[in-house]
């Protein structure tokens, strides 16, 4: 979130060392708030400063952006990140989930603007199609992007997972299950499973 005056994040406190990885990759030295709502507790990094609020604002992160959230351009995700920031927006909005039927499927939430970019650089990078249908269970402008076929997912979790060291275990941990489930090769390059 940002205010104008900085930023917030607050996550699931199971993903609170991702957290504690980025103060260190940015470092600050403040600690770590906790805030409660409804009795569940959220690690929150609050950074302040109207430099880092008007650095982050060009990149696209703006007040409210989920109501107006677009793909970032080039200038913002240079095209050799490209991978890496997905794999960042998959950790926060997307889903790695089995149907009590044993079905596998991946999925991403976002606003119709921002999937039917991520639609055509998926497609480009990895060749995989994915189907875009509303979803109000995200959030009322948002649509959903999924593909179910193993070898789709395979393909795209390959592709945000290579040469990565910061993402959420809990979600990284789901592809190495879905990995041995089909007996699939893993990725190479993977220094850290944070």
């Amino acid at each position: 979130y940002n205010n104008g005056r900085g930023y917030s994040i607050n996550l699931q406190e199971c993903d609170k060392e991702i957290l504690e990885r980025f103060k260190e990759h940015i470092e600050y030295d403040g600690e770590l708030k906790e805030l409660i709502n409804k009795n569940k507790r959220y690690p929150n990094l609050s950074v302040y400063g109207k430099k880092i609020s008007l650095d982050l604002n060009k990149l696209g992160c703006v007040k409210a952006k989920s109501k107006v959230l677009t793909f970032p351009n080039e200038n913002q995700i240079p095209s050799n990140l490209i991978s890496h920031f997905i794999r960042g927006y998959f950790d926060g909005d997307g889903s790695l989930s089995k149907s009590s039927k044993g079905r596998w499927e991946c999925s991403v939430c976002s606003t119709s603007k921002f999937n039917e970019a991520l639609i055509q650089i998926i497609l480009l990078n990895t060749g995989v199609e994915c189907k875009m249908y509303k979803d109000n269970s995200c959030h009322e402008s948002y649509s959903r992007i999924s593909f179910g076929a193993k070898e789709k997912i395979f393909k795209f979790l390959n592709w945000i997972y290579k040469g990565s060291d910061i993402h959420l275990t809990r979600k990284y941990n789901k592809y190495l299950n879905f990995c041995e489930e089909y007996n699939l090769r893993l990725i190479e390059n993977n220094t850290s499973h944070t």
